[in-house]
């Protein structure tokens, strides 16, 4: 259909239509990322569960955290001190030998190239064979991705309907790590974090807008889904 002309208000002025690739399953409210809570950019259901994002891991070595953390040297623990209410990272506490440091979940993302502050942290003990030629990993609690959505539920929303799937996994607060004393075979720690979706979060997902389309939905709903309260008319 013609979109020419039309665009996004809200009580008579235009919106800011901020957009994202993926959330991770729902999106965030502005005031969680900037100073302002604007009406009509809340945190509302998402449909990009085929995004390439929707889920994703990375892991740091020991010696490259200590590159990206320079003022605690060698990360001893990490620790999640606030979050939004769609669990994004607000602020973490890192320690180490040289100190602790506060981080906003922004500046965490910048230094570690995360895709979003949609994530938890793992620490993944490993023992270096004797001749040091090898890494084995030990934890026996990892975070299983084994299809986290088998259970769906129908949606409906105004003239389609599609499947929502249940929210991420809950997030798990990493715990200081412990003293250890293995002269023979010595212990490693690998920092696993698990996230969820690209981008702030926050205003229309691309990628739920593209689960949205393929599932029926115009243009005037998918915009109305994700910019609530939000009216299209000729400009």
């Amino acid at each position: 259909k013609n979109t020419h002309s039309l665009v996004l208000v809200y009580k008579g002025n235009l919106i800011n239509a901020v957009f994202h690739s993926s959330s991770g399953g729902r999106t965030e409210y502005s005031g969680s990322v900037w100073r302002k809570q604007l009406p009509y950019l809340v945190s509302v259901k998402d449909f990009d569960q085929h995004s390439p994002h929707y889920r994703w891991e990375l892991e740091f070595s020991p010696d490259k955290l200590s590159k990206y953390f320079p003022e605690i040297g060698i990360l001893e623990s990490i620790k999640i001190l606030n979050s939004s209410e769609t669990n994004r990272i607000l602020k973490v506490e890192i320690k180490g030998p040289k100190g602790v440091s506060l981080l906003s979940g922004k500046e965490l993302r910048k230094r570690l190239g995360l895709k979003s502050t949609l994530a938890s942290f793992e620490l993944k003990p490993v023992k270096v064979s004797q001749d040091n030629s090898e890494l084995i990993y030990e934890s026996d609690n990892a975070w299983s991705l084994d299809d986290p959505f088998k259970r769906s539920k129908s949606y409906k929303f105004d003239s389609f309907s599609a499947k929502v799937y249940p929210p991420p996994v809950p997030f798990q607060l990493l715990e200081p790590l412990p003293i250890l004393q293995a002269p023979s075979k010595p212990l490693q720690y690998v920092l696993k974090i698990i996230g969820s979706g690209a981008g702030h979060g926050v205003g229309m997902s691309q990628w739920g807008a593209n689960g949205l389309a393929k599932k029926g939905a115009s243009f005037k709903d998918i915009l109305t889904h994700y910019y609530r309260g939000a009216k299209i008319v000729p400009y």
